[in-house]
């Protein structure tokens, strides 16, 4: 049976930024609404550029910038999600204690959870209210 995650997110592109920007984070780090990662240096990045779902042991000993980020992160499991066969998006999920591992029902839910984002990025870039999202700055609410 999966267990709950304590933290999720939904990263979105913004290309001319260079950045992921975050205009959805649920848990522990909620704070951080409208936070984000640059594009060629980080987890999310790196998920994109490999087109491929990856699993994160502490991404603050690799990615420096992330270190002041509370609560640490013992695991990050990220999808990407694509629109017109390019990354523009990943679902993050963190787990924020050692003995809290994730599981394949794990990677299986966030795969299910992944489509579905890539419907709604699909049905919020045609309506054009996409852009908002990726404008968004840490501290800002939607």
């Amino acid at each position: 049976m999966a267990r709950p995650l304590r933290t999720s997110g939904s990263p979105l592109l913004n290309a001319e930024e260079r950045r992921f920007v975050w205009p959805a984070v649920a848990g522990k780090l909620d704070s951080y609404l409208g936070a984000g990662t640059p594009s060629d240096f980080g987890p999310c990045g790196t998920v994109r550029e490999r087109q491929t779902t990856l699993l994160f042991l502490h991404p603050e000993r690799h990615f420096t910038y992330l270190t002041p980020i509370r609560p640490d992160s013992e695991e990050v499991l990220l999808i990407p999600f694509y629109m017109n066969g390019k990354a523009v998006g990943t679902i993050w999920a963190v787990s924020h204690e050692k003995n809290r591992k994730f599981e394949a029902e794990d990677r299986r839910l966030l795969g299910s959870l992944s489509s579905f984002a890539a419907s709604a990025y699909r049905t919020l870039a045609i309506q054009r209210a996409i852009v908002p999202l990726l404008q968004l700055k840490a501290g800002e609410k939607q």
